[in-house]
């Protein structure tokens, strides 16, 4: 729900326009009497903005006060949580303060039900989009994880082949001189291991 954040003065140039709420409100058929009003009395109502100073609610009177050169304009301060949130206050303070007729009522309460339908549909496309994305990375990693594993098992696969090919296909003094290389090298990479450990034990004691 809107809060009213404060009440305040601030400069006009600060003040911004968005095109999308401007062109939900009706032709003012009272501009002059209004201009007339502010010229001789200043701001009856202030002008209502959100938090970024965007206008909500007074795009007729920011007008008149950029046509009369008011460098300082009265305005009320509102924390919203989205454009939706906003697009009711729109309507509530048109509804509230301006003299609108039964078809100009229906006109705004129509724009603004399609503002808000389109918010949704954005919404809901945005959604959709991030979760495709999120579908397409776990995608991509389960691939890159099978095909991690299917080469694991080729190279296990490789290395038996060649073990028996070694067998089928050497003597067999061959084989066993190989097979004692094999055991030769084991035993010195332990040995090496070893040593290694016991370097580390004997520097830790000292």
């Amino acid at each position: 729900m809107a809060n009213l954040i404060t009440a305040t003065k601030v400069s006009i140039d600060d003040i911004k326009e968005v095109p999308e709420y401007k062109e939900l409100m009706p032709e003012n058929n009272s501009y002059e009497e209004l201009k007339g009003s502010i010229q001789q009395l200043g701001f009856l109502d202030p002008i209502i903005i959100n938090k970024n100073y965007e206008i909500l609610d007074g795009y007729t009177r920011y007008r008149i006060a950029k046509e009369l050169g008011i460098k300082e304009i009265p305005v009320e301060i509102y924390e919203t949580f989205d454009r939706e949130e906003e697009l009711d206050i729109i309507v509530s303070f048109n509804l509230k303060r301006r003299h609108l007729s039964k078809d100009e009522i229906i006109a705004l309460i129509d724009k603004i039900a399609e503002k808000k339908k389109a918010l949704k549909t954005q919404i809901t496309e945005k959604f959709e989009e991030q979760k495709n994305e999120i579908k397409n990375e776990q995608n991509r990693s389960t691939g890159a994880t099978i095909f991690e594993h299917k080469n694991e098992q080729n190279s296990g696969t490789s290395a038996r082949i060649l073990f028996v090919f070694m067998l089928k296909n050497c003597s067999t003094g061959a084989t066993i001189l190989f097979i004692f290389d094999l055991i030769f090298l084991f035993f010195k990479f332990f040995s090496y291991l070893c040593f290694e450990s016991l370097l580390l034990l004997c520097n830790f004691i000292n």
